[in-house]
């Protein structure tokens, strides 16, 4: 619950401190992206991967490009759903490598 509050805060909360173009830029290309790997990945470390958290990403990401943006922010969409997929499967994949390796230890 809390990744999804995360992303929320992300997408929602940060535009309305960026008031020039540079700052928007910013967001879109390297502070949403990064922070939609992070709040994918972190808890799928912990818990495994999750389908459902990627597609939310985008999802979620559809209203802000209507409110901060214009049309052609929705492709940001899909980027970001693939950035939180890829921390998804890097978690999990980070998950059963841990898992493994213990398991041999033992």
């Amino acid at each position: 619950m809390i990744k999804y509050l995360c992303i929320i805060a992300v997408y929602y909360g940060f535009p309305v401190l960026f008031s020039d173009t540079g700052g928007f830029i910013t967001y879109l290309l390297i502070i949403a992206p990064i922070c939609s790997f992070i709040c994918a990945l972190f808890p799928s470390m912990k818990y495994g991967y999750e389908l459902l958290f990627p597609i939310m990403c985008g999802v979620l990401f559809i209203p802000s490009a209507l409110l901060y943006f214009n049309e052609t922010a929705f492709i940001y969409a899909i980027v970001y759903a693939a950035c939180a997929f890829f921390g998804s499967v890097l978690g999990g994949r980070l998950k059963a490598n841990f898992l493994n390796e213990k398991k041999s230890n033992n």
